[in-house]
């Protein structure tokens, strides 16, 4: 067991869902803890989802993590949220000529 928490992060939440006061000077109180693990593939995944969420293009993310852009969004594209109507709108943009000019400076 010990092996396979080698290299992990972990955070502790103590809570006391109930109390119970019996007197001036005594109490009861249940109390529980949550051992939270992330191994640093799990953060992995969490920071490539954030990316791809806030827009950056997947060719970037994808070199960024030292993947191809297939495998990436093999992985990835469930975590991807909003991109339907982004999309769409985009697709609007481009149809009525709305889209604004990038500014060159």
């Amino acid at each position: 067991m010990s092996a396979s928490l080698e290299g992990v992060q972990t955070a502790h939440d103590f809570f006391l869902p109930e109390i119970a006061i019996d007197d001036d000077t005594h109490g009861r109180a249940i109390w529980g803890m949550h051992d939270y693990i992330e191994r640093p593939y799990d953060l992995r995944h969490a920071r490539l989802s954030t990316w791809l969420n806030a827009g950056v293009e997947p060719a970037r993310v994808a070199e960024w993590a030292g993947n191809s852009v297939p495998v990436l969004l093999r992985v990835y594209a469930k975590c991807l949220s909003g991109t339907e109507q982004s999309a769409l709108r985009k697709i609007q943009e481009a149809e009525s000529g709305d889209r604004a000019e990038p500014e060159h400076g």
